[in-house]
């Protein structure tokens, strides 16, 4: 029985999610043995899992909606699709501990994330902690600060941590790496994910 089940979810194509979830498996690997499932039919962390074939967790296909398989890992994250059934996503949330929710930091991104958090803000489990987390920030953009009040309204917290728009993701996944990889280069990027991680698990959600 996995002791943390983390998905990584948003409607919103394009934030970034796979990425997250690879250099997010691969930090908490650091301390704990890691399974990832990949729900997204292009089946992009598989792919990167293939090239690599060092990742420190292991990877599997799972189709949103489904028992999550037995495993000795003890966190399970799961990758899921930008288009999913409001039923898949409900009975995988009956399973999680932890969802994430990356939006990328522009008011049209942020908009289309509202109607996904309404459906999450349907749940009424006290233990489900959620986070909206703004992923490719570039340096001295505004709008996420002024979004912090914003998201209050959204009804999920928002991560003080951001994930900045660095090349070293980008380079990382096509060297079949994680930040986690590479040397001087991906220091940054391992600051804020092993920030956020201890954002994440330390938060203690006290709305849906």
């Amino acid at each position: 029985m996995f002791k943390h089940v983390v998905a990584l979810a948003n409607r919103k194509g394009g934030v970034g999610k796979t990425t997250i979830a690879v250099n997010f498996a691969a930090a908490l690997a650091q301390k704990h043995t890691v399974l990832v499932l990949d729900a997204d039919p292009q089946a992009s962390l598989l792919h990167w899992s293939m090239q690599c074939n060092k990742l420190p967790f292991t990877v599997m296909p799972y189709r949103l909606g489904e028992p999550l398989p037995q495993s000795d890992a003890n966190i399970c994250v799961i990758d899921c699709p930008p288009a999913f059934r409001d039923e898949e996503f409900l009975a995988v949330v009956e399973e999680l501990t932890h969802l994430i929710v990356p939006v990328n930091p522009s008011p049209f991104d942020l908009w289309a994330t509202v109607s996904f958090v309404e459906l999450l803000n349907q749940q009424e489990r006290q233990t489900l902690r959620s986070m909206l987390v703004f992923n490719q920030v570039e340096k001295g953009n505004a709008f996420v600060k002024a979004a912090m009040s914003v998201s209050s309204a959204l009804g999920i917290p928002l991560a003080q941590q951001t994930l900045g728009k660095r090349a070293v993701y980008r380079n990382a996944a096509v060297e079949g790496k994680t930040v986690y990889d590479v040397a001087g280069r991906g220091k940054l990027a391992r600051d804020e994910m092993d920030t956020l991680i201890e954002e994440i698990f330390n938060h203690v959600n006290t709305g849906k």
